[in-house]
């Protein structure tokens, strides 16, 4: 978790920011983030840009 989500405190509980649970048919992805801030974050668009190709069934391309 990230400290700036909560002031630069320390977060006194877990949360599930994303997820990536079992189903049958298809594919499913949770992401809890997406504050405005968030899409500042390299990091976070990689993670939304990775989950994009996982969800079609696409190979994840290396950059």
């Amino acid at each position: 978790m990230s400290r700036s989500a909560h002031g630069g405190k320390d977060c006194e509980w877990d949360v599930c920011l994303a997820e990536r649970p079992e189903r049958r048919t298809g594919r499913v992805l949770y992401c809890g983030l997406g504050h405005p801030d968030d899409f500042k974050q390299l990091q976070f668009r990689r993670l939304l840009t990775n989950a994009f190709f996982w969800a079609m069934g696409s190979p994840v391309p290396a950059e």
